[in-house]
């Protein structure tokens, strides 16, 4: 189901499905954060929801020029956004919040182990993959995504993200765009999420 027009990286809240057939495959990625092939073949034919509430600022993010590029969010107080995954089959589930204020946190998914991880809001204009930049969808007039960067010092590799919203197909999708990097390897993939009802929790 395409995301509602209330639905934006100002306003996550609702439930999203991962779209396997839109979404990059997963395996080699998994296999390169370490992951046992066991539980990558779980995963594999795994249903992923995940249940969002969004609590924004009480103040807009807005852009702040660095020299001549429009780079740096300033939004007072930090948005938060906490996702509950459940993982069918697997168990895997987990509930993580993000906040958005660019602070690392440290946290353990069920499949990574202990991470450290720090988000925030940032502009179209910081993101280096220009193909991407065009394919994302500006929220109000402002060409704003969430940055994400997640870091596994126990299997060593770094994972930096884009959240945001683009048109695929005719339809409006949530997609999480990543770049993965461990020693020499470096991957890059898109998780594509179907919008699938509102979230009442």
């Amino acid at each position: 189901m395409a995301a509602p027009d209330s639905a934006s990286i100002l306003n996550m809240t609702g439930v999203w499905g991962m779209n396997s057939t839109l979404s990059d495959p997963l395996d080699s990625l998994f296999r390169l954060q370490g992951i046992p092939w066991i539980i990558r073949q779980v995963i594999k034919f795994a249903t992923v929801e995940l249940a969002m509430t969004h609590t924004p600022s009480s103040r807009p993010p807005s852009i702040e020029s660095e020299g001549e590029k429009e780079t740096h969010i300033n939004e007072g107080e930090a948005s938060t956004i906490e996702v509950k995954q459940t993982v069918r089959p697997g168990g895997f589930d987990s509930t993580s919040t993000y906040i958005l204020d660019w602070e690392t946190r440290e946290a353990t998914v069920p499949i990574f182990g202990h991470v450290t991880v720090r988000a925030r809001y940032t502009s179209f204009s910081s993101i280096e993959d220009a193909v991407l930049r065009e394919r994302l969808e500006p929220t109000d007039g402002a060409e704003v995504a969430i940055e994400e960067i997640i870091r596994s010092a126990e299997n060593g590799w770094e994972s930096h993200a884009v959240w945001g919203f683009e048109e695929i197909d005719g339809k409006r999708h949530y997609t999480r765009n990543s770049v993965t990097e461990k020693g020499e390897e470096r991957m890059s993939v898109r998780v594509v999420y179907d919008y699938l009802r509102d979230n009442d929790a």
